[in-house]
């Protein structure tokens, strides 16, 4: 709580390579010096706490120093002309922690310790590349949005290139881990976590409206009118709770499905509800969504079949080198897509930003292809 005033001036100033040095600089500190060293003195469990205690302390101090303006203390009560903005993006935050942390309390609830950590962990294997994406994303998207919030052009530019941008990436990876669940838990985790393949499956899938939802959030914001974040979050919350009743009478899969159902309707209306805003039509969301889309059936396609031919071989693979044929499988199979099809695969908004990045950066350019392919979704050809 005493990083976030420093921390909100650094996104304010748009110093995010200080953001960044300091969140790296405490988590080498806080894990690998704190954490290794207490681990190595046998204090098991605890040497992660104390990390955790390491890293974050470590953090506010070095947030509060490279700040502009040093913490003081003043009357948390006195009314700011930021106190309905500050009152509706406290309750949005609610809101969303009741969607992000209800399924935890059914499940422990209702399923039993085996299940909840089961779902806790699988959850955790898709989330944390999901948060990481956004959450770098939404610290640059709230500052840069409100320094152009008066003009939606560029506004509605910034958007939809970065929305392009995250299901370039999200698409592809969660479908993968979708299609190849029981083996990405096998190799990852282990056969004692066999179990939580079938819960991976719906929230790999999760994690792609969750991602893309999640952009929306700070350009609403900084356009001033977090107000629309709060209604989609109110419309969710009951659908939500009605979901939770309805599957939790099935089983914790089908709980998960039911998560996965509330993601999306989130999504669609903050997509729906910020398009409207800035005058975003359905046919820009189908073309920016269409080439991740595909993409990721691409994928899915490969993954699914080199995992059933290597295993048609009869040959004993160990589970991780088999997620890594796998994966290389895939990751290849997308690599030619784009590089033979780039106008199906790749959006124009994105396209263009690679193009000015590989004027500015000579080192981007020497990328075999990339520039190429870039010139070619940019020309139209």
């Amino acid at each position: 709580a005493l990083s976030i005033p420093s921390s909100s001036l650094l996104r304010r100033e748009l110093r995010f390579k200080t953001l960044q040095l300091i969140q790296l600089g405490s988590y080498v500190f806080g894990y690998l010096v704190v954490g290794v060293s207490t681990a190595a003195a046998g204090l098991g469990i605890w040497s992660l706490v104390w990390a955790w205690f390491a890293q974050q302390a470590s953090s506010c101090v070095a947030l509060n120093l490279s700040a502009s303006r040093r913490f003081t203390f003043g009357n948390p009560f006195r009314r700011l002309s930021l106190t309905r903005f500050g009152n509706i993006v406290i309750a949005t935050n609610i809101l969303n922690w009741t969607i992000e942390n209800g399924t935890y309390v059914i499940i422990g609830r209702l399923f039993g310790p085996v299940s909840l950590g089961l779902f806790s962990v699988a959850l955790t294997l898709v989330r944390t590349p999901a948060n990481h994406l956004v959450v770098n994303l939404q610290t640059v998207l709230f500052p840069a949005s409100a320094l152009v919030q008066d003009r939606p052009a560029a506004l509605r530019r910034a958007y939809l290139t970065a929305l392009a941008g995250v299901a370039l990436v999200v698409f592809p990876v969660f479908s993968f881990a979708a299609s190849s669940s029981r083996l990405v838990v096998a190799a990852l985790l282990g056969a004692k976590w066999s179990l939580a393949g079938t819960l991976l499956t719906p929230l790999a899938l999760a994690m792609i409206p969750h991602a893309i939802m999640a952009i929306a959030g700070p350009v609403l914001s900084g356009k001033g009118d977090p107000a629309v974040e709060l209604r989609v979050q109110l419309f969710t919350v009951p659908l939500f709770i009605l979901a939770l009743l309805i599957t939790s009478q099935l089983s914790v899969t089908a709980v998960v499905w039911g998560l996965f159902v509330t993601y999306c309707f989130r999504c669609v209306g903050m997509c729906g509800a910020l398009g409207r805003r800035l005058g975003i039509a359905h046919a820009d969301y189908v073309s920016v969504m269409r080439g991740p889309f595909l993409l990721a059936a691409v994928v899915a396609s490969a993954s699914l079949s080199v995992n059933a031919g290597l295993v048609d071989l009869g040959f004993p693979w160990h589970p991780v080198l088999l997620f890594l044929f796998v994966t290389v499988g895939a990751g290849l199979a997308a690599l030619l897509s784009v590089i033979v099809f780039p106008r199906l695969f790749l959006d124009k908004h994105l396209a263009s930003l690679m193009e000015r990045l590989l004027a500015e950066n000579p080192r981007i350019a020497r990328v075999p292809g990339l520039k190429w392919t870039t010139a070619r979704v940019v020309r139209g050809t």
